[in-house]
């Protein structure tokens, strides 16, 4: 006879229950399995009883992907929506399933254009309610990467970092710059050049209101990452990862001295990306393998890069030290003056552009490029203006 017993850990803290409990455990005739989300809280002398202990690890994530398909695929679900879905490893069949369900429900509605939209709604809502937070995972891309419109700092170029981490699958490296820069587009590159799953992860993954669950949590992402198959990429870490000379409490200390002691000990890949180097404790980043400093596109990259996305120009056809020359000299000179475009302005114009459903010529691109600098505080050197 088999049974199956789903513990409620907090009442088997009282003594009378424990005793109980541990009888039962050894004296016990029958097969019997316990089920439980977590044992975080059950005491060490009931796991020590166990015959056998049988972890359920989280799906690798073509295993993920494959059950979105097969939960989601035959509603209509596109492949990004699918791709979008398996980067999350908090995601379980059950929750799928209850997607599918409500899409379908919908669907007889006659709303099935909107898969997509009620898929991500429904799960997003599930994510909150289960306190799972948001479906993290790197955002979507709306121009082409190229490591050429990456202007870094530092004694290894960014080819150089990806040739390493994905020849020896080990290594560390901290990616310091403002936002927009590529940071986060980087560590998706290397992690699919290694052909490595990427666990993204934020400040919100990690920081827990209960006293040492937030060290704790810094464990368990390095415990639980396959290193064989997996590499660790935490976004915003000046946020989590403070100099614990400026940290405010005992808690913020003690996420800073965990994650160091990890890293230090971690056989894997780990990337931090930080908008703020500056505030990262010293200890911690002479312990990274390789430092970046990204900064904004030199005048090189802006000329290739507008002429790629606004003149549909081949990047190929240039050498990388050499400006665009499909380009009209007013032009030139007035990119020559937007001397702090990134690349994630020239993506928030392209999402513009497509989400207007509009061509835009390039005196457009202008305009709207100058909007980006000016939404960030900056404007270029003088006053610009498109010359016919």
């Amino acid at each position: 006879m088999q049974i199956t017993v789903q513990p409620n850990t907090a009442a088997l803290d009282f003594p009378v229950v424990k005793g109980w409990t541990n009888q039962l455990l050894e004296a016990n005739k029958h097969p019997v399995i316990w089920i439980s989300n977590s044992i975080d809280h059950m005491d060490p002398a009931y796991l020590r009883r166990f015959a056998y202990v049988l972890e359920f690890n989280t799906p690798p994530r073509a295993q993920r992907l494959a059950m979105a398909r097969q939960h989601l695929g035959d509603l209509g679900a596109s492949q990004s929506l699918l791709d979008r879905l398996s980067q999350n490893a908090s995601l379980t069949p059950a929750m799928l399933a209850s997607a599918a369900k409500f899409t379908a429900l919908v669907q007889h509605s006659q709303l099935d254009s909107l898969t997509d939209d009620v898929v991500q709604h429904h799960i997003t809502k599930q994510c909150q309610t289960t306190g799972l937070g948001s479906l993290g995972a790197v955002p979507e891309m709306a121009t082409r990467f190229d490591t050429r419109y990456l202007s870094v700092k530092g004694r290894v170029s960014a080819e150089q970092i990806v040739t390493s981490l994905a020849r020896t699958l080990r290594g560390s490296a901290v990616f310091a710059g403002p936002p927009g820069t590529g940071k986060t587009q980087l560590a998706a590159h290397i992690a699919e050049r290694a052909n490595l799953e990427l666990l993204y992860r934020t400040a919100a993954d990690i920081n827990n209101m209960w006293f040492g669950q937030s060290e704790r949590n810094v464990a368990k992402l390095f415990e639980g990452c396959d290193i064989s198959r997996q590499m660790i990429f935490l976004d915003e870490a000046d946020t989590l990862l403070m100099a614990r000379s400026n940290a405010g409490n005992r808690p913020e200390r003690a996420v800073t001295a965990e994650f160091l002691r990890r890293l230090e000990a971690f056989k894997g890949i780990c990337i931090c990306a930080t908008n703020h180097s500056s505030t990262f404790d010293p200890a911690l980043m002479r312990r990274f393998v390789f430092r970046l400093d990204f900064e904004p596109l030199n005048f090189v990259q802006r000329t290739q890069m507008f002429a790629e996305l606004a003149l549909e120009s081949s990047a190929d056809e240039w050498p990388a030290n050499i400006a665009a020359p499909d380009l009209l000299p007013a032009v030139r000179q007035t990119l020559e003056r937007m001397d702090r475009l990134t690349p994630g302005d020239f993506a928030n114009v392209k999402k513009r552009f497509v989400a207007l459903d509009r061509p835009a010529s390039p005196e457009d691109w202008l305009n709207e490029l100058q909007e980006e600098l000016n939404a960030k505080g900056e404007r270029a050197r003088s006053a610009i203006g498109f010359v016919h």
